[in-house]
């Protein structure tokens, strides 16, 4: 066994893959894994997204990208590496819409003293995905994806033994339990299609699926680790996702439909272009080379769209601190086209003193951020030589999140 793992990333603007080798580390905390090889292509253009639209450009993508991962990724990767032995296991992370997640609190109590065993833990998680399912089957989810959804993830990021947080609270003694449990599912249909077209591509031993809420809530975890209270913020494709974190804990994950494509499709109808000029425009913007013609017509639908995407949020920090105080730090990860034009709405002078209570905190977590956590191989070499940082800052957090799981 050589420990090389394929990562996938299911975004839902582009879909990411890596080889990565995780390297055993005397700090658990702070684990590092090397990226032997990166490979990322964009979801084909859609002027009218649908989830049946999304969903079928996504899978046609999934092959061609697995396909490349055979054919020349292995291939590329520094001699001596993989040696004779291929990877037999597959990191298949999911970005909204794909899946649905909620966190709940769940608790027990009782007069009289009882021991916290597994089953208990078992039993109550049990029935808090119950509720969750039987819920999502009258819900806007079931609508789109089909009816029938599977558990897609589990993980209790807070536990407390009468009122005292505790790692692992089987084995003590309470008269209270809380359990804070963050639950991601997904439907049959689109996980069964994914599997089938990985085990059509290799042979390999285990996919494990996750949602990249909670792989970047534990990458984040990692990379600022004396932060407890903060706001991710992923702008996606298609989506913008919000994930609160209090003392720690997942309290509070929400997406609303608007992303990077959402900008493109704009600058596609107001300015009168094609689609792969809009994403040129994009980037000549962001490395300061628009020309003046094509850049007032550019910023004025930006301006626009930068208004649309603030009501939004604003409705979403609003909605979110009805139940909490908003944490007054916000990290972001975002395509780096885009990063100074985010970072520009969110220091705006509309975006929520009133709801942040006091000023607030933007870190924009890029390959620079990530580049200590993570080794990358020397495509162009050879010989097995590495390189400090990443390429790729969302397959990077993915890799942090593989290598916590590893360690």
């Amino acid at each position: 066994m050589n420990g090389v793992s394929l990562i996938l990333d299911i975004g839902n603007g582009s879909l990411g893959a890596a080889l990565v080798r995780y390297e055993p580390s005397d700090d658990t905390h702070s684990p590092i894994s090397t990226v032997l090889y990166s490979h990322r292509e964009p979801l084909t253009f859609l002027t009218d997204v649908t989830e049946k639209r999304l969903t079928a450009t996504m899978l046609d993508l999934l092959k061609t990208t697995l396909s490349h991962i055979r054919s020349e990724a292995i291939q590329m990767v520094p001699k001596g590496i993989l040696g004779g032995v291929r990877f037999d296991h597959v990191v298949c992370i999911f970005s909204s819409p794909w899946y649905i997640s909620q966190t709940s609190k769940i608790t027990k109590e009782s007069e009289t003293p009882f021991y916290v065993t597994n089953a208990i833990v078992n039993e109550l998680v049990n029935e808090e995905e119950i509720r969750f399912a039987n819920a999502l089957e009258r819900g806007d989810y079931e609508e789109h994806f089909g009816t029938k959804v599977v558990l897609l993830e589990r993980a209790l990021v807070h536990t407390a033994v009468n009122g005292y947080e505790v790692a692992n609270p089987v084995g003590k003694s309470a008269r209270s339990l809380e359990i804070t449990l963050f639950t991601s599912l997904i439907s049959e249909k689109i996980l069964r299609l994914v599997e089938d077209i990985f085990y059509r591509a290799f042979h390999v031993r285990q996919i494990e699926c996750f949602s990249y809420a909670l792989a970047s809530w534990n990458a984040i975890r990692v990379l600022f680790p004396n932060i407890d209270d903060f706001i991710f913020l992923d702008v996606g494709g298609e989506t913008s996702d919000v994930t609160i974190t209090i003392r720690g804990a997942v309290t509070e994950t929400i997406s609303f439909p608007f992303g990077r494509s959402t900008i493109l499709r704009a600058l596609v109808e107001n300015v009168k272009i094609s689609p792969e000029t809009a994403v040129s425009l994009t980037k000549m913007r962001a490395a300061g080379t628009l020309e003046e013609s094509a850049a007032i017509k550019v910023e004025e639908t930006l301006q626009t769209i930068s208004d649309q995407w603030t009501n939004r949020f604003n409705e979403t920090l609003s909605t979110i601190s009805k139940k909490y105080n908003l944490p007054k730090q916000i990290f972001v990860t975002v395509d780096p086209d885009f990063a100074s034009f985010f970072s520009g709405i969110l220091n705006r002078a509309d975006i929520g003193p009133a709801l942040f209570k006091g000023p607030f905190a933007v870190t924009i977590v890029d390959t620079n951020t990530i580049a200590p956590f993570i080794r990358t191989a020397n495509q162009s070499s050879t010989e097995p030589t590495f390189l400090p940082g990443a390429t790729d800052s969302a397959l990077a957090i993915e890799t942090i999140f593989f290598s916590i799981k590893k360690a």
